[in-house]
């Protein structure tokens, strides 16, 4: 996890402080490729000098955002348009297993 600055000396380290603005995925999007399925990450940055905490499976669980953006609140199940909800910059966000905005 380059540009992380650990808080612990484990191997799957659960949260740490960044030392940049970092990108990270929050959840993954099907393209529409048209063949196959296929998925692109959608990124989420993160603020420097703030906290961030990982799930196990190294999932983003919580963090303090850099700049407004647009975070996915849900996607309908048989796909579509996901929910998006726009917060701004230095707001501390919590997200699910599944990569969702679910506190803010």
């Amino acid at each position: 996890m380059k540009g992380i600055i650990l808080l612990s000396d484990e191997v799957n380290p659960k949260s740490g402080v960044l030392v940049s603005d970092r990108d990270l995925a929050t959840v993954w999007l099907a393209t529409g490729a048209g063949t196959g399925m296929a998925f692109k990450p959608y990124l989420v940055r993160f603020k420097a000098g703030t906290a961030i905490s990982f799930y196990k499976d190294g999932k983003v669980q919580s963090g303090t955002l850099a700049s407004t953006q647009d975070l996915i609140k849900s996607i309908p199940n048989r796909g579509g348009t996901p929910d998006y909800i726009t917060l701004h910059e230095g707001t501390t966000v919590h997200f699910n297993k599944d990569g969702y905005l679910t506190d803010f």
